[in-house]
C-alpha cells in the first residue's frame, strides 16, 4: 500500500528541514576548510561536504516532484540517486585517511602524492559512470512503494514477476542495483575495519608513549593520536546512524512484509530519509568539535 497524502507531505516536509540545515552545515565546512586547503584532511571534508549538498538538494528539489510515470524528473531524480551513493565511498575514503595516518603513521604529504588522487577521484568517476549508465539504460522509475523519489526499478511495478504485464523500463534494474549496493557494502567493510584497526592501534602506541623520556612528548604525543582517533570513531558512529536504518528499511521492503502505512514502518522510513538528508548537519558538528571540546 502507498503513502497516504498526509503522511507523503509529513515526510517531504521533515526531509526539505532537515536537507536545508544540512546544506547550511555543509556549506559553512567547505567555508572553514577552504582557508586550510594545506591539510589533506580539509580537502578530503570539502570533496564530502560538496556531495552532500548535492544529496541534499535533491532530497529538495527532485526527490518531491509528482510523478505517476518515468520521465525527465525522474531520470533527473534517479541519476543524483547514484550520485549520492559516492557518499558511503567517500566515508570509507576519509577512514583509510585517519588509518594510514593512525596505524602507519603517513605523513600528510606522502598521502597527497600517493593517496589523495585515487580516495577523491575514483569514487566520483564510478557513481558517474554508473549513473550514466542508468541513463542510457533507462532503469530509473518511480518509487515501488508509491513513495517519493525515483530509484532504480522496473515499470511497471512488479511487471518482471507478472506474466501478463510487459515492462516499459528496468527488468534488469535488479542486476543494476548490485552495482549501487556493493560499494555501499564495501564502504560498510572498510569504515568498520579501519576503525578497529585505529582503535587497536591507539591503544598499542599509547602503551609505547608512557616509555618516551619525558612527559611532555608522551602527551604531545597521546594528544595528538587520541584528537585523530577520537575524529574517526565520531565520522563511524556519524556513518553507521546514517546508513543503517536505510539497511533494515531495504531489507524490510525486499522481504515485503511491511505495510508502507503501518504505525512501525512509515515512522521508520521517516527516520531513514531525515539520517540521510542530515549527513552535511552532522558532519558539521563532528567537524567543529575539536575547536569547541577546548572551551
Amino acid at each position: 500500500m502507498s503513502y497516504t497524502q498526509s503522511q507523503t507531505i509529513g515526510l517531504l516536509v521533515a526531509v526539505a528541514l532537515s536537507s536545508g540545515l544540512s546544506v547550511i552545515g555543509s556549506s559553512l565546512i567547505i567555508w572553514q576548510a577552504s582557508k586550510k586547503l594545506d591539510r589533506p584532511y580539509h580537502r578530503l571534508l570539502i570533496w564530502i561536504s560538496s556531495l552532500d549538498i548535492v544529496t541534499s538538494l535533491r532530497y529538495i528539489v527532485t526527490f518531491p516532484m509528482p510523478r505517476g510515470k518515468p520521465g525527465p524528473a525522474c531520470d533527473a531524480d534517479g541519476f543524483l540517486y547514484v550520485i549520492s551513493v559516492a557518499g558511503p565511498l567517500y566515508s570509507a575514503s576519509l577512514a583509510i585517511y585517519f588509518l594510514l595516518a593512525v596505524r602507519f603513521s603517513v605523513s600528510e604529504r606522502k598521502f597527497q602524492q600517493r593517496y589523495e588522487g585515487p580516495l577523491v577521484i575514483l569514487p566520483l568517476l564510478y557513481v558517474f559512470v554508473v549513473a550514466i549508465f542508468g541513463l542510457v539504460t533507462e532503469v530509473y522509475s518511480p518509487n515501488v512503494s508509491g513513495g517519493p523519489g525515483c530509484f532504480p526499478n522496473e515499470y511497471p511495478a512488479n511487471c518482471v514477476s507478472l506474466e501478463d504485464v510487459d515492462c516499459l523500463r528496468g527488468q534488469d534494474a535488479d542486476k543494476y542495483i548490485l552495482f549501487t549496493a556493493i560499494p555501499i557494502v564495501l564502504s560498510w567493510i572498510v569504515v568498520l575495519a579501519a576503525n578497529v584497526v585505529i582503535y587497536l592501534s591507539f591503544r598499542k602506541l599509547s602503551k609505547k608513549s608512557q616509555r618516551y623520556v619525558t612527559m611532555q612528548d608522551a602527551a604531545d604525543s597521546d594528544g595528538r593520536l587520541k584528537q585523530i582517533a577520537i575524529q574517526s570513531f565520531l565520522y563511524v558512529g556519524c556513518f553507521l546512524m546514517t546508513y543503517i536504518l536505510f539497511a533494515i528499511s531495504w531489507v524490510l521492503m525486499i522481504q515485503g512484509t511491511h505495510d508502507l502505512t503501518d504505525d512501525t514502518f512509515y515512522p521508520l522510513q521517516v527516520i531513514q530519509y531525515i539520517m540521510m538528508a542530515s549527513q552535511g548537519t552532522f558532519n558539521f558538528c563532528i567537524y567543529t568539535y575539536p575547536r569547541y571540546r577546548r572551551w
